[in-house]
């Protein structure tokens, strides 16, 4: 990061708004977030992820065979 801000600087400050809105999510995203996984139970978290990727997995099949054809 460092680095990025020393080569991007003025980038980095004309996208305020956007990195502003990123970052506040990012916190509202891990309080919340922390908060609701404490709930679920590990079985329930694991099910939902498994079906989240597996839903990813046959997408990106689907879309490299789509953009093939």
């Amino acid at each position: 990061m460092p680095v990025y801000l020393a080569m991007e600087t003025r980038g980095i400050v004309s996208a305020w708004p956007i990195l502003t809105i990123a970052v506040a999510g990012v916190v509202f995203g891990t309080f919340w977030g922390v908060r609701l996984l404490r709930r679920i139970p590990d079985s329930t978290f694991r099910r939902i992820l498994s079906t989240l990727i597996l839903g990813l997995g046959v997408y990106m099949l689907v879309h490299a065979i789509g953009t093939n054809a």
